[in-house]
């Protein structure tokens, strides 16, 4: 028995509402002590009955609920391509983010709280993947699709242990992002993405993946429909107020993507100015946000500012 689970399940679609019943019964059905997730120590298996892993629980490493929270709101945010969260009975999001709701529970004599991510078989990260199917790249089209995840939600810890690999039935390779506590996490520099640079950048500067170009239509698409506001709307009722710095942020950081983009900037530019890798440090996000007056028109003069800015960086 659960004593809270968020989102609450009445406010989801219900394809997804039974997906995460089916993921919670495992959990309530599982023995009280669970098995520990090859070598981490805040990752455990969830079993069914015949004793296949369904999925993982996983605590917080931080032990904060508000880092276990911004978990389960990447997977809400990650929207399927045919329409928002809150409206689609499709599982899987644009990004492919795993299933992911939060929990918490009494297990035995331990109270527990976390995610519980439903569980897929992969052939390890990206950099394992890369070194042992060097014939059978990883698509631009996917690396895009996570690039665009990160730069939304100012995620910190794109590493490459957080991008792993499945494959389909084919063999194609499929990229999965995991781990999203570090969204909007950099408290010194709250605009710069860099801790340190994300994967994707490293990956085109390696020449493993090139990110050095447009965004497909697909994706131009995708962003146009997004309303951060209808975003933070969605999560509040499903039962997560996440308060007006995260709203800022994510406001801020989905203005700097649209912008970005309706002016062709690429993936990997985009990456270095949210990374404060650009040479002319005026056109790192950060610096650019950091010197918009802070005031009752911030977001909206920050999002000016960003326009102004990436015209600019586009003409050079």
């Amino acid at each position: 028995m659960m004593d809270e689970v968020f989102p609450v399940l009445s406010e989801i679609p219900v394809q997804l509402r039974t997906h995460f019943q089916q993921m919670i019964s495992w959990l309530d059905q599982a023995d009280d002590v669970l098995p520990r997730y090859e070598i981490f120590e805040h990752i455990y298996q969830v079993l069914d009955e015949e004793g296949t892993l369904r999925c993982l629980f996983k605590e917080p490493q931080d032990g904060s609920e508000v880092s276990a929270k911004k978990e389960a709101c990447v997977y809400l945010l990650d929207h399927p391509y045919n329409n928002q969260r809150s409206r689609s009975e499709n599982i899987y999001g644009y990004a492919g983010v795993l299933p992911t709701v939060f929990v918490r529970f009494t297990k035995g004599n331990r109270n527990m709280m976390g995610v519980l991510i439903d569980y897929v078989e992969t052939v390890g990260n990206v950099a394992e993947y890369s070194t042992r199917y060097p014939h059978a790249p990883i698509s631009a089209a996917q690396m895009e699709k996570v690039a665009m995840l990160d730069l939304r939600l100012g995620n910190m810890d794109r590493n490459p242990d957080n991008m792993l690999v499945r494959l389909d039935d084919g063999g194609s390779p499929h990229v999965i992002p995991i781990d999203h506590e570090m969204i909007f996490a950099n408290e010194v520099q709250n605009y710069n993405i860099v801790s340190p640079p994300p994967h994707w950048l490293q990956l085109h500067e390696r020449s493993v993946v090139d990110v050095n170009k447009e965004f497909s239509a697909e994706s131009v698409s995708y962003l146009e429909r997004l309303q951060p506001e209808e975003d933070i709307e969605f999560l509040t009722r499903c039962g997560w107020e996440p308060g007006m710095v995260f709203g800022e942020r994510f406001k801020i950081f989905t203005a700097f993507l649209k912008t970005g983009v309706s002016l062709g900037i690429t993936v990997y530019h985009l990456g270095l100015i949210a990374a404060y890798k650009c040479d002319d440090m005026t056109f790192n996000l950060q610096d650019i946000v950091e010197h918009v007056e802070r005031d009752e028109a911030f977001v909206a003069n920050v999002n000016i500012a960003i326009w102004d800015r990436l015209t600019d960086y586009n003409e050079e």
